[in-house]
């Protein structure tokens, strides 16, 4: 499945019960507040396009034509490849029809987390 222009598919990063070689024990309420803005990039779907003259984002152009528009578009890239885990902005995240599947707009993912 491949989400729309500039969004991104998510599943939640399910955490261990345990810390520290089991000597950590936590709840699952715990867990939750843990890693509630956590996820895992399922797919990113195509770069957002940017029209703001003025906007100080990085962006690049792309060669490919886009409906309604005459000239070479400017888009904004996302880092984020399926894989990654991501920490994604609060109250960001919309459910999908399938059930642990949530995306969100790629200007919404404010990290990337590397071990």
């Amino acid at each position: 499945m491949t989400p729309a222009r500039g969004l991104v598919l998510l599943r939640p990063i399910e955490t261990p019960e345990t810390l520290g070689q089991g000597k950590i024990i936590l709840i699952p309420a715990t867990r939750e507040v843990m890693t509630t803005h956590q996820m895992e990039v399922v797919s990113v779907g195509a770069p957002s396009i940017c029209t703001g003259e003025d906007c100080e984002r990085p962006r690049e152009a792309h060669g490919y034509e886009f409906p309604n528009y005459n000239e070479t578009c400017m888009s904004h890239p996302c880092q984020a490849v399926a894989g990654d885990w991501v920490l994604v902005r609060h109250r960001s995240l919309l459910e999908t029809h399938q059930e642990g599947l949530y995306c969100c707009h790629q200007d919404d993912v404010l990290a990337i987390l590397t071990a």
